[in-house]
């Protein structure tokens, strides 16, 4: 009897030892269940970051593209300019010669009064050309100008987008830091 006693005592203990872990067992399902579902909201979200990740890429691609189109322009601006410069000094050197030669001109009227009329003519031809070239000169001043704004213009054009990329960058690295923090978590 003592015996069945102690045996009935042992199967009551290991009986309520069963009962003990089964409910840690349903405890642990009922856990492993609620992380697998905050796996899956994670991975969700992981993957919307990616998607994210990946169309800022995208954007980011577009933008150094957009950049080296306007790095090209602003190329082709400088070669421009350099080029209007150099037909700026053509045009101030072709005033100087223009103007050396209504001075001879001048001095031939005086020393010369037999041939006045026709160095008169002469001095006219070479006072229009002289007007000429002041207008295209003066032509030449405004669109040399207004290349200048523009380029200023394509600066600043090129600073936002720089903004921008580093803007993006920093998004980006952020959201690399959540992702890490999540998974530390995880």
């Amino acid at each position: 009897e003592k015996e069945n006693q102690e045996l009935l005592e042992k199967f009551r203990m290991l009986h309520m030892q069963a009962e003990d872990w089964e409910m840690k067992a349903h405890q642990a399902e009922g856990e492993s269940s609620s992380i697998r579902l905050e796996l899956l909201s994670v991975d969700t979200d992981r993957r919307h970051l990616r998607e994210r990740v990946e169309l800022l890429e995208k954007e980011i691609q577009e933008h150094i593209v957009a950049h080296q189109a306007y790095e090209s322009q602003i190329s082709s601006i400088t070669k421009n300019m350099s080029k209007l410069e150099e037909d700026i000094k053509r045009e101030n050197q072709d005033k100087s010669s223009v103007l050396a030669d209504l001075a001879s001109v001048r001095e031939l009227c005086v020393k010369l009064e037999s041939n006045k009329e026709l160095l008169s003519r002469q001095l006219t031809s070479k006072s229009m050309d002289y007007e000429r070239v002041l207008g295209e000169l003066e032509d030449i001043k405004s669109e040399a100008e207004l290349l200048k704004k523009q380029l200023s213009s394509e600066r600043l054009t090129v600073q936002n987008l720089e903004t921008l990329l580093a803007t993006s960058r920093d998004k980006e690295f952020q959201n690399h830091l959540t992702s890490h923090e999540k998974d530390s978590e995880i």
